[in-house]
């Protein structure tokens, strides 16, 4: 009650506004991405962007321009990092190599990026784990190599079932620095 009546106080005095500061937007840079594969002729009709500013868009975010081409004007000017992946019909996925680039507000930034397989990794869990395995899976996250956490590179992330024997398998992971955690029936990473 104490609380609320120093409030009412402060308000009457007008030391307290209820009014907040107005809300500043910065215009954006456009960026327009695609992806191929062999050649810089064979664009892919669909990829998907992992921005530093967009690794999971909200609906609207990325436009489609033109068959393969995304265009989206909310990119913040200056550094920002990209990837595109692209899921085919059949197979695993394809990625492109992580890249920097300047976003430059007031201009359209045009980005267009060779796909490649990813990368095939397995393993099985070690004989401390009682065999056969019961509700397993596998975390992995892959992070560019070349920049540091901080300046919020695109994540990859995935899981995989861990399988009774204790194997388990990504079919298809970008490059970078991966972390695996795992975890399954009275069990956990260290």
């Amino acid at each position: 009650m104490e609380f609320y009546c120093r409030y009412v106080l402060a308000f009457i005095t007008r030391k307290v506004s209820v009014r907040p500061d107005p809300v500043v937007l910065k215009r954006g840079a456009t960026v327009e991405v695609s992806g191929y594969r062999d050649s810089r002729e064979s664009r892919v009709a669909t990829v998907v962007p992992m921005t530093s500013a967009s690794a999971f868009p909200a609906p609207g975010f990325w436009k489609e321009k033109d068959s393969g081409i995304l265009s989206s004007s909310r990119i913040p000017g200056g550094t920002n990092h990209l990837r595109l992946v692209h899921f085919p019909e059949a197979g695993p996925a394809w990625f492109s190599d992580f890249v920097s680039f300047d976003a430059k507000v007031g201009e359209t930034n045009r980005i267009n990026l060779e796909l490649k397989p990813g990368s095939r990794i397995a393993g099985k869990l070690g004989e401390s784990v009682p065999r056969p395995v019961t509700n397993g899976r596998v975390i992995a996250e892959i992070a560019p190599d070349e920049v540091e956490p901080q300046s919020s590179p695109p994540v990859w992330h995935v899981w995989s079932p861990i399988e009774v024997d204790g194997s388990f398998a990504f079919d298809s992971l970008p490059r970078g620095r991966i972390e695996i955690v795992a975890v399954c029936d009275g069990f956990i990473s260290t």
